[in-house]
């Protein structure tokens, strides 16, 4: 993951990069953080430096992008199972098991209620 100064491609510069041993399924940019979401089940946070504010493994392989709402981190998975992660934190809010469906789309929140 590399993050680089917006402007002409002559004039970008690198600002820093980090190197993960795994493939990211999705990353989402929102209120000065980066939320990154690895193929292994680990969703990690950074802060807009590039330095590490927490990670949290969930139980199994992910395969839908991330959304964000409000103050809870949403992710979706292999193992028929949708993540609430605390945003401050990476703390496991809750998860819930779906119908034995996969979810491969991220998830949607309105006024409260998450879609798969």
């Amino acid at each position: 993951m590399t993050r680089e100064e917006s402007g002409s491609t002559d004039n970008s510069s690198i600002q820093w990069s980090y190197e993960f041993d795994t493939d990211t399924v999705g990353m989402v940019i929102q209120d000065k953080q980066i939320y990154v979401e690895r193929e292994d089940g680990v969703i990690s946070m950074f802060d807009m430096s590039g330095y590490p504010q927490w990670r949290s493994q969930t139980d199994e392989k992910l395969t839908s992008s991330l959304a964000v709402v409000d103050d809870t981190v949403y992710a979706g998975g292999n193992n028929k199972h949708v993540y609430a992660l605390d945003v401050a934190t990476g703390i496991k809010q809750w998860s819930f098991q779906t119908n034995n469906r996969y979810v491969k789309s991220p998830p949607t929140v309105v006024d409260g209620t998450v879609y798969v």
